[in-house]
């Protein structure tokens, strides 16, 4: 992007979960689990050569457990049952290396996480770092 253009991104998805599998064979019936997750990506160009650009990413989610209806997530309340709030922001940068090809760029960001604990309440939130496997 050129300086002064913006690019303005917003993603929701929902998923919700019934079902369980256990070591890839046994399928149990469980109460429904619902993951709310809204993202926000802001964008500007730097220059007119459209090489670099700045933004951020903002990531809202809210979940529920214990059987609560597929639209509970869009509630906020505040019970045992849901979590919500902001879980990230990650200031980036974007550039186009390539000066013939114009729709190829290369990104990078910072995550921070804007949360404590990842689950509260058996109410699981989001994953803070990356988790190695013994």
């Amino acid at each position: 992007m050129q300086s002064g253009h913006w690019d303005i991104k917003w993603f929701n998805n929902l998923y919700t979960e019934v079902l369980s599998v256990y070591d890839k064979k046994e399928t149990t019936g469980n109460p429904r689990t619902n993951f709310f997750t809204s993202s926000l990506d802001v964008f500007t160009g730097l220059s007119n050569e459209a090489k670099w650009n700045v933004g951020f990413h903002l990531q809202y989610r809210s979940n529920t457990i214990n059987g609560q209806g597929a639209l509970e997530p869009f509630q906020f309340k505040n019970r045992l049952e849901q979590r919500y709030g902001f879980t990230r922001f990650a200031p980036a940068v974007k550039v186009a290396p390539f000066r013939n090809l114009s729709y190829f760029s290369v990104q990078s960001s910072f995550s921070i996480p804007l949360f404590e604990e990842e689950t509260k309440d058996a109410v699981f939130f989001r994953s803070k770092g990356i988790h190695l496997a013994k």
